[in-house]
C-alpha cells in the first residue's frame, strides 16, 4: 500500500511516502510556517518520484495536534481534499505530542514528558508511560508542571522530556526535575507517524479529530465582537 505521512503542526513541516510499510522517501517543507504553498508540491514530488498517482495511494497519516492552529488546519484540509478525490482513503491521525514519546521510547525511555512550545508563555504537556499516555493532554504554563503531575498521581523519579519547549524552558525545567533527561526533539514527526504502521497496537489510539487543547486567537475576539 502507498501511503503518505506529513506533519503540519509546527514551523517546518515534513512529508513521507511509505510503500509496503517501508520508508522510501522524506522531504523537510522548505518554508517555515509556510504549509499552504509547500505541502502539497512536496507530496507531488514524492510521488512523482516514485512514479506513484495520487489515485493510487491507500492511505495517508497526520498529525492532528496540538500545534500551530494554522498548520493543523492546513494538513487536515489536504487530508480530507485527497479524501474528496479517493472516498476509499484512509485516514490516521496522531498526536504530536503521542509521537514525541515515541521519538523518546526509540532510546530506551519509557517514562516520558512530552512538551511543546505552544507560545504565549505556555507549553503543550502530556506524559506517557510504557508508551501509553497517563495524563491528560494539556496545556499550562511551565511553572505549574510539578503541580500537573503530582496532581495526576505521577512520581518525579527520573524521566525523560522531549520537544520544542525545551529550548526556551529548559533551564527552568532543570530546576523542576533535576535528575530527569532533556532530549532532543525529532527532525521529523512524519517518518514517526510512519513508524506507527509497523504496531499493531500503539499508546495512542488513532483519530481523525483534530486536536487544539487552546482556543485559537480568532475564536476569543469573535467573542467579543458578538
Amino acid at each position: 500500500m502507498n501511503t503518505i505521512c506529513f506533519d503540519t503542526s509546527g514551523p517546518r513541516g515534513c512529508v513521507t511516502l511509505v510503500q509496503n510499510e517501508r520508508i522510501v522517501a522524506s522531504m523537510e517543507l522548505s518554508r517555515v510556517y509556510g504549509h499552504n504553498e509547500t505541502l502539497l508540491p512536496a507530496i507531488s514530488i514524492l510521488l512523482d518520484q516514485a512514479d506513484v498517482s495520487p489515485g493510487e495511494l491507500g492511505r495517508i497519516l497526520f498529525v492532528r495536534g496540538p500545534g500551530s492552529f494554522t498548520g493543523l488546519r492546513i494538513g487536515i484540509a489536504v487530508a480530507y481534499g485527497f479524501l474528496a478525490a479517493n472516498p476509499e482513503l484512509d485516514l490516521v491521525g496522531y498526536t504530536s505530542l503521542y509521537l514525541l514519546n515515541r521519538a523518546a521510547i526509540k532510546t530506551g525511555q519509557n517514562r516520558v514528558l512530552s512538551l511543546i512550545d505552544a507560545r504565549k508563555k505556555q507549553v503543550y504537556a502530556a506524559f506517557f508511560e510504557n508508551d501509553a499516555p497517563v495524563s491528560p493532554y494539556a496545556v499550562l504554563k511551565p511553572e505549574m508542571l510539578p503541580d500537573f503531575l503530582q496532581n495526576n498521581g505521577i512520581s518525579h523519579n527520573p524521566f525523560s522530556m522531549i520537544g520544542s519547549a525545551l529550548e526556551p524552558y529548559g533551564e527552568l525545567l532543570t530546576q523542576f526535575f533535576p535528575q530527569c533527561t532533556q532530549l532532543p526533539p525529532p527532525s521529523c514527526l512524519s517518518s514517526l507517524l510512519a513508524e506507527t504502521l509497523q504496531d499493531p497496537s500503539p499508546g495512542e489510539s488513532p483519530s481523525i479529530e483534530p486536536v487544539y487543547i487552546r482556543k485559537s486567537d480568532a475564536e476569543p475576539n469573535r467573542n467579543k465582537t458578538s
